[in-house]
């Protein structure tokens, strides 16, 4: 059972995989200093267990992406340096 996916500073590029939904018992993902780009899966909103969510230097986060965000319940720690 995957509980924290930790990949900062890990130069990963592209999207962020859809299959992160998979991970029902998620409960921190960090991927800050990466060179991540597009949009937020709408499955991570299948993430009832996530509790904190880095995600720093993302391209844009549109507001339908942070509606999925948003959406959890369980959400207690959310970072993006686009919202500063």
């Amino acid at each position: 059972m995957v509980v924290v996916i930790n990949l900062m500073e890990n130069t990963l590029h592209g999207q962020l995989p859809t299959e992160l939904g998979l991970l029902f018992n998620l409960q921190n993902l960090d991927l800050p200093k990466n060179q991540l780009t597009g949009p937020i899966p709408t499955e991570l909103g299948r993430l009832t267990s996530l509790e904190y969510l880095r995600l720093c230097k993302l391209a844009t986060l549109f507001s339908s992406e942070l509606d999925t965000i948003i959406s959890l319940s369980s959400i207690l720690h959310f970072i993006s340096s686009t919202m500063f």
